[in-house]
């Protein structure tokens, strides 16, 4: 080491750490609520075409007369994180009439946010934010 070189000590290094965590913090404050409806989406896509798979059996499979069968899918819409969000929703019939997937009606009689324990973790995951910024980065 040189005659002019200085030592660097925890107290020069630590505030750069701080400002990483608060970084951080932020970082993962906004993108929060988009990440979890994200995946929220994904996971009830998953469980409605569970529901269609034990109401129809496989794709392209074959049933009896009278079984229910695959419809193609429509838009459909549900109140995730307090936003009301279009999903694709899986349709199947059964004689001539739709016949709703449990997935779907278990979802679709509102948010489930409006529970307690829920609405103070939402919101807290929100402080600072406004619904309609993580609403337009999720679709785009």
């Amino acid at each position: 080491m040189g005659k002019r070189a200085k030592k660097t000590t925890k107290s020069q290094v630590q505030p750069a750490t701080n400002q990483r965590h608060l970084q951080l913090a932020e970082f993962v404050r906004r993108n929060l609520m988009t990440f979890v409806i994200r995946e929220g989406m994904k996971a009830l896509d998953d469980m409605l075409e569970q529901d269609r798979v034990a109401l129809c059996g496989p794709a392209h499979a074959k049933g009896a007369d009278g079984d229910p069968v695959r419809w193609g899918s429509a838009d459909g819409r549900l109140v995730m994180g307090g936003q009301r969000v279009i999903v694709r929703k899986p349709r199947v019939r059964q004689d001539g009439k739709e016949v709703e997937l449990p997935a779907w009606a278990e979802f679709a009689d509102g948010d489930p946010r409006t529970s307690a324990p829920s609405n103070s973790l939402c919101s807290a995951s929100r402080r600072g934010s406004t619904s309609a910024r993580w609403m337009t980065s999720l679709t785009s």
